[in-house]
């Protein structure tokens, strides 16, 4: 079962299982739609980060998607983007990153990040402890410029959690 809060006893975002933030970023793809319908995704891990070993170790399939994972060093991100519908960044530099995000505009592509948890840099979705229990900020202008469709529930959680 998919859900976006699990509760865990950590501080930080970075504190929480593989596993538990794999099913939190399942949940978020299982409740987005990409233009183009297709049933095969393929998920993108960038940069150094503490949960990619479930995404990447793991057969994944959420609702009607089957998703490969592959982790893409940050100099080959340009060229790889159009193969990617889903970006799961880990550490970067944000130099490096703003410059991406301003040629993602307007592209298919669903993008997280595990270490930004303000969510002003410019991903879609942000991972995100709040009080103890893992979850997400949401981006909404991010979210405007993809042409990735999320629902509007999804959205609303994650504003509720950006409030708080």
């Amino acid at each position: 079962m998919l859900s976006f809060s699990t509760l865990a006893t950590a501080n930080h975002a970075d504190d929480y299982p593989s596993q538990e933030v794999a099913e939190l970023i399942l949940g978020i793809i299982h409740f987005s739609r990409w233009p183009d319908s297709k049933k095969d995704l393929q998920l993108c891990i960038v940069g150094e980060t503490k949960h990619a070993d479930f995404l990447l170790n793991t057969d994944l399939t959420v609702g009607d998607y089957h998703i490969d994972s592959q982790w893409i060093d940050d100099a080959q991100l340009l060229e790889y983007v159009s193969l990617c519908q889903v970006i799961f960044f880990g550490h970067y530099n944000v130099r490096q990153i703003n410059d991406f995000y301003a040629q993602l505009y307007g592209m298919p592509v669903l993008t997280i990040d595990e270490w930004n948890e303000d969510c002003r840099i410019g991903g879609m979705f942000c991972l995100h402890n709040n009080q103890g229990r893992l979850g997400f900020k949401v981006n909404l202008d991010a979210v405007g410029r993809s042409q990735v469709r999320v629902q509007p529930n999804v959205l609303r959680l994650g504003q509720h959690r950006a409030n708080k």
